[in-house]
């Protein structure tokens, strides 16, 4: 099986995969003012936060269903270096689960990021009413 060897500042962070994965991803974040013109992010006006996390979509192919996995999250700092090794092998360590914190906090956005969703397409339903009333 595909899998990746993390390592930060040389040191072996996790060796992520799995034998039923569909989708494994790497990724560093930086968010704040990341350069001379910037005003920052609503999340970060000052300093910057760098992040780096590992994760990966499991799916059953009979049901179509999908589950989140990661296996990798810390707080990255100026200087620090990451390596990713793309490797075949039949050993991976065990992806973490997501506290009930986690989810609650997840399915928290989700729910709100659907009703400022529906906020929109409600708004834009009456604009419309209001212009092609007549028709």
């Amino acid at each position: 099986m595909l899998i990746f060897e993390i390592y930060k500042n040389s040191k072996l962070q996790t060796r992520s995969g799995k034998s039923d994965l569909c989708v494994m991803s790497a990724n560093i974040t930086a968010v704040g003012v990341l350069g001379s013109e910037s005003s920052g992010a609503v999340a970060k006006r000052k300093g910057i936060k760098l992040s780096f996390d590992v994760g990966g979509v499991v799916s059953d192919a009979s049901s179509q269903a999908l589950a989140s996995l990661n296996w990798h999250h810390s707080i990255l700092e100026v200087g620090d270096e990451i390596t990713i090794k793309i490797c075949d092998s039949d050993q991976a360590d065990e992806a973490i689960l997501p506290s009930k914190e986690q989810i609650y906090r997840i399915k928290k956005s989700q729910e709100k990021a659907e009703h400022l969703a529906f906020e929109r397409a409600r708004k834009t339903y009456f604009e419309l009413k209001e212009k092609y009333d007549d028709f």
